[in-house]
């Protein structure tokens, strides 16, 4: 059938007219499944709404190699949301090396992202990892592999590839060590001219043992005999000036404990794994060692390791952010850390300028054992607070330290959180309005304070309106 041009014209643009309808409804009632949307209320000719508020996206845009066969990858926030602190600081990157063998490595973000460019809408960052490729070996690089960051696609956060080395092993030297764990062996067990048990320690790792392990740190002694016995000495015994500490330190330790007869003795550094190490299987040694000394040489010297040592391991406020109205759960730690066990005793705990701070009972503790006390107790006034941990308050046991039994803690509780009510925008969405048209003065409301507000009224005056209406806007979180 024959159909003139002028009809297909017309009917063509009846059908775009048609279609641009359906796009402007779509736009002007649907909200993107990616956007959390609070409600919108249209009364007369006034609208009330709540701004959108957008998640982050991130994805892993590249992975390759360095020029010295490094892994490195570039991370981005595709999203137009940003991402907030808090997901900052708990956002984490895993790595998967497979190959003859497979490894994982997680690393922070704070290390991966120091300036925090993945807050920001649309930012990235590159990373030069620590972690090298000697083979050729399948990488996946997967960001925020716990899911713990809220994201529009939870889909897209890992990239596989194939990575081919070119570098000389000579070269394939990480240069970067600061995620590096440390590696604690022992180098050496032999016999002091008295026939005492001496041995080496050494980190031969590149990495640093953090201040806080090594304060955890001990060795392991068991002499096997007819009567096998195990000596436990704490590291800041066996290494007083934190030698240890240093990437490839090492240290000599000459025990109080004597050997009388043939026996095999075994050395064992970190005997709990207390310490996150690059290897954790090569912590001990084992040696037969044969005293030619006599037995009236045979006197331990020093018997300073053998009494019990109180600490406070950890001391935090459970409740994060304490407000005026919240429950504080003042958490303490108390740890053995000398080699013989302590007697029941008492913590005191201080909080703020309590005159009269109550004390909590501390069962016996064995060597390296812990106990955890927990305070709950709400502070009205907004303040900073300084409390104060002392373990063996009454003075009960007699301790190879009697100077560490106290530890410190400050925080700060904050006023109860409150709504913030802004105009968020405020616009005619009429354009270019004349006498005739309906005017739509659109007006945006957003609650950018902490805590969800009440219902509340918005006044909206146009032009010199005496009266001018007033709406109802709901509680906004």
């Amino acid at each position: 059938m024959w159909i003139s041009n002028n009809y297909l014209l017309k009917l063509r643009f009846l059908i775009t007219l048609f279609l641009c309808m359906l796009f402007t409804a779509g736009i002007t009632h649907a909200a993107s499944p990616r956007e959390k949307l609070s409600s919108k209320i249209i009364q007369n000719s006034g609208i009330v709404s709540t701004a959108v508020t957008l998640k982050p996206d991130l994805v892993v845009t590249r992975v390759t190699m360095s020029k010295d066969c490094r892994i490195q990858f570039t991370l981005k926030n595709t999203s137009k949301g940003g991402l907030a602190d808090k997901f900052h600081r708990q956002g984490s990157v895993k790595i998967r090396v497979t190959g003859k063998t497979s490894k994982n490595y997680i690393i922070p973000f704070r290390i991966v992202d120091t300036r925090g460019l993945l807050k920001k809408a649309g930012g990235s960052v590159t990373y030069v990892s620590a972690i090298n490729i000697s083979k050729t070996a399948y990488v996946k690089v997967d960001v925020d592999p716990g899911n713990k960051i809220p994201e529009l696609n939870e889909t897209n956060n890992s990239r596989r590839i194939q990575l081919r080395p070119k570098c000389s092993t000579t070269k394939n030297k990480p240069q970067s060590r600061v995620y590096l764990k440390p590696d604690l062996v022992v180098t050496k067990v032999t016999m002091s001219k008295d026939c005492r048990i001496q041995f080496t320690l050494k980190n031969t790792s590149k990495g640093r043992l953090a201040d806080k392990f090594h304060r955890q740190g001990s060795v392991k002694i068991r002499v096997s005999g007819k009567d096998p016995k195990n000596h436990l000495i704490p590291f800041r015994i066996v290494d007083t000036k934190g030698l240890l500490k240093k990437a490839g330190g090492s240290v000599p330790y000459v025990s109080a404990i004597n050997i009388p007869k043939t026996a095999y003795v075994k050395i064992d550094v970190d005997p709990g794994n207390k310490i996150p190490e690059l290897n954790e299987t090569n912590n001990s040694r084992r040696i037969q060692l044969r005293p030619k000394c006599s037995t009236a040489e045979n006197k331990p010297q020093s018997r300073e390791y053998l009494k019990p040592d109180l600490i406070i391991d950890s001391f935090i406020n459970a409740t994060e952010n304490p407000t005026v109205t919240d429950d504080n759960v003042i958490t303490v730690s108390v740890r053995n850390q000398g080699p013989a066990s302590s007697t029941a005793s008492k913590l005191e705990l201080k909080v703020g300028g309590e005159a009269t701070p109550p004390k909590y009972d501390v069962p016996a503790l064995a060597s390296g054992a812990t106990h955890t006390l927990r305070r709950h107790i709400n502070l009205p006034i907004a303040l900073t607070y300084l409390s104060i941990a002392k373990i063996d308050a009454d003075n009960g046991n007699v301790e190879s330290d009697e100077t560490n039994n106290e530890a410190e803690l400050i925080f700060a509780v904050s006023p109860p959180p409150r709504p913030d009510l802004i105009i968020d925008s405020f616009i005619n969405a009429t354009e270019n309005p004349t006498v005739t048209d309906d005017n739509v003065i659109t007006v945006s409301v957003r609650n950018q304070g902490p805590a969800s507000s009440t219902a509340s009224k918005l006044e909206l005056k146009v032009g010199g309106e005496a009266t001018p209406p007033k709406y109802d806007v709901p509680a906004l979180a």
